[in-house]
This record gives C-alpha cells, structure tokens and sequence, in this order.
C-alpha cells in the first residue's frame, strides 16, 4: 500500500491544491504566499476524510441520509447533521 498523507501546513497550500485540501486551505495558502498575515495552521486533506469514510463503511449511511436533502431547508440539514455525527464508526 502507498503512503497515505493526511495533513497539509497552510505555507504549503496554493490554489493548485485546490481538490486536496479544500477553498479555504487553498485561499489561506495564497493569501500566505501572498505576504498577508495568517495564523500557522494545517489542513486535514480530502482524501484522509475519504479514506476514515471508507474504513469505517459510512458512505452508504451518509448517501442514505443525504439523498433528496433540500439544502436550502436549514432544519432539514442541520437533522441530517445531526444524524451523521451520531453514525458509529468501526473500532
């Protein structure tokens, strides 16, 4: 198996980064290089996220959760929110 890398430093970030860690790490890392100032930090990558989903069977609860959501309507999100917080994870 490869290695797996699962965290980011914000320096290291740029908009070329965009698909692993995120709009906000890659606007962090630009504003970074930049010269702005930005508090030290990191980003955990998208595929760390993909990769405890997958070792933990969550994706079909959450797809279960998720199909037909009406993202506009706040309550029903913030159930399903609330619902996939409570999914148990594999030990």
């Amino acid at each position: 198996m490869g290695e797996y890398r699962y965290v980011m430093l914000l320096e290291n970030t740029s908009k070329e980064d965009l698909p692993g860690v995120g709009g906000k790490g890659a606007n962090l890392g630009e504003m970074i290089k930049a010269g702005i100032s930005v508090p030290g930090g990191f980003v955990v990558l998208t595929g760390a996220y993909n990769k405890f989903i997958a070792e933990n069977n969550l994706e079909e609860k959450i797809s279960e959760l998720t199909t037909g959501l009406d993202d506009n309507n706040f309550e029903q999100v913030e159930e399903a929110t609330e619902r996939i917080k409570e999914l148990k994870v594999q030990s």
